[in-house]
């Protein structure tokens, strides 16, 4: 969420959403909103109703602005613990971050897409099933293709860890290319009572080298006491 959680409970705000993340979801899907917080739209938020960028219900500016001015898109998908402010659901230690969250060890939408990809990949584009098993994933028309596949891994699995983005663009071998690209946020600022924002880059492009960086390097404390393991290549 973002740093500090409005001044209402301490949260981070380091793992946040691109622009292009946001810009991946069709318009109208209502996964897009669940999923990142952007300015302008409302939030419930240990109690209080928060206009992202914005005010607080009692008219207040929340207090993760600097001059009126607010940075960046928010990961909302996980945020339903804090809605309420009951500390039933999350730690009344504000240092001690547990919640009633259950941990996700594996999604049926990831089953259903990991073999519309396979058929997919072995069949070819357009093949029925693939499509039916999109089709039960969000409802939307057009052929079952390898781009329609990738992106729709993109915006249903995003923020959860197994599987990440990270493994699939890597796997794909499309790591390269998607990393060159920089990344974008936005920015938001009050006036005259509305909320106005800026798309800004956040993150260069990135050097993402095939020939090693598949894998990351052996820390060098695995190394004590064997003779037989070798590092990583490139590393």
């Amino acid at each position: 969420f973002v740093n500090a959680g409005w001044g209402l409970y301490n949260t981070w705000g380091y793992y946040t959403p691109s622009k292009e993340l946001w810009d991946a979801f069709e318009e109208g899907d209502q996964r897009r909103e669940a999923t990142i917080l952007y300015p302008g739209n409302h939030v419930r938020f240990m109690g209080r109703d928060i206009t992202f960028g914005g005010y607080c219900t009692d008219g207040s500016i929340p207090s993760y602005t600097t001059s009126h001015v607010s940075a960046g898109l928010i990961n909302q998908k996980f945020i339903s613990p804090w809605e309420t402010g009951s500390y039933s659901e999350v730690s009344n230690q504000r240092d001690k971050l547990w919640n009633t969250l259950n941990c996700c060890l594996m999604r049926y939408a990831d089953v259903m897409l990991m073999k519309a990809e396979a058929l997919i990949w072995t069949k070819g584009e357009g093949d029925a099933e693939a499509k039916n098993l999109l089709d039960d994933i969000r409802e939307r028309a057009g052929r079952a293709t390898k781009a329609q596949l990738q992106n729709e891994r993109r915006c249903e699995l995003a923020f959860e860890f197994q599987p990440s983005r990270h493994i699939d663009v890597v796997r794909w071998g499309l790591a390269e290319e998607y990393y060159s690209k920089p990344l974008h946020s936005v920015v938001s600022k009050m006036v005259d009572g509305r909320i106005e924002t800026e798309e800004v880059e956040v993150y260069p492009g990135r050097t993402f080298n095939p020939t090693y960086n598949k894998v990351f390097p052996i820390p060098q404390t695995a190394f004590n006491g064997t003779v037989n393991l070798t590092q990583n290549k490139g590393y």
